[in-house]
């Protein structure tokens, strides 16, 4: 399946596209011996429960890494960023506060735009410009400003051009580097709901 195809469907928002493509992946894959799923995208998750219905094995979900290190770290308020698909619909919201008792702060309207934007025309395509990450970095600002203990860098792209060591002292959550963590944990045989809790910085 062309990858431009499902990055096309992505910015159209074909869910049942998606979630056919994936769960037809993760059915070939455990057929050829896997042990879990891991879907290594953000956005993508919008369709987890679908995979995990298409497959016996378990699908590590993306907000459980990062839940479990922030609720380890104490915190019960983030801010979130990423596609406005992951930072507007409820997949990785709906889980923090269920399952960890986190209530997710969001950047105004125009932010959430640019934000979606910046990932899709310019980080997905390597474009990392100074200016950018200084408007994520205002954008971070006013979300600590509003409460957020820590912020959820909930896109793949993200860290490539924000760094923890750009935040002042805000607390970062790197979705990807935690669920890959989580993978290689359920790899070795550790339990991955507590794969990279306390390393708030990872990138």
């Amino acid at each position: 399946f062309p990858y431009t195809t499902l990055f096309r469907s992505h910015r159209t928002a074909d869910w049942a596209l998606i979630g056919e493509t994936l769960s037809e992946s993760a059915r070939g894959l455990e057929k050829a011996g896997a042990e879990c799923v891991v879907i290594a995208c953000n956005t993508q998750h919008e369709v987890a429960d679908t995979v995990q219905e298409a497959v016996t094995i378990p699908l590590i979900h993306i907000a459980d890494p990062p839940g479990e290190a922030m609720r380890k770290d104490g915190l019960s308020k983030i801010g979130l960023l990423g596609t406005r698909f992951t930072m507007e619909r409820p997949f990785l919201t709906s889980r923090l506060a269920r399952s960890y008792g986190i209530e997710t702060l969001l950047p105004p309207e125009s932010d959430r735009q640019f934000v979606h934007d910046n990932i899709f025309d310019e980080l997905a395509k390597g474009i990392l410009r100074d200016g950018d990450r200084q408007r994520y970095l205002s954008i971070i600002k006013q979300l600590a400003d509003c409460g957020a203990e820590g912020i959820l860098l909930a896109c793949t792209e993200i860290s490539l051009l924000v760094r923890p060591e750009d935040l002042g002292g805000v607390a970062a959550y790197d979705t990807t580097a935690l669920h890959a963590m989580a993978a290689v944990d359920f790899s070795l045989g550790r339990d991955p709901a507590t794969a990279g809790a306390g390393h708030a910085g990872s990138s």
